[in-house]
């Protein structure tokens, strides 16, 4: 395959899924999934909001989820961190 055929293809392929050509255009990248303010890393869910840091996966979760996930775990999170499983995320999380 010659250099040009590949461009084109790779400029068809820009044009028909409507992305921006400009990798360095932050403002119209989708939100990543398991990262602070992008979907939630659950795959059942996906929502976008992910604000709930998980202390185990250290992934973000939205809400409804990491409430889920501390109900269910609380007693181990409790014995392994001394707190809930998911935690509003901070900064650094």
């Amino acid at each position: 395959m010659m250099l040009e055929d590949f461009n084109e293809m790779l400029n068809d392929f820009i044009e028909k899924h409507q992305l921006d050509s400009d990798p360095h255009n932050f403002a119209t990248m989708p939100p990543v999934k398991g990262e602070l303010n992008g979907l939630c890393n659950r795959k059942a869910c996906l929502k976008p909001g992910a604000i709930y840091y998980n202390h185990s996966t250290k992934k973000h979760y939205c809400p409804s989820c990491a409430d889920m996930l501390n109900d269910y775990n609380r007693p181990g999170a409790m014995d392994l961190y001394g707190h809930d499983l998911c935690t509003r995320a901070s900064k650094g999380d």
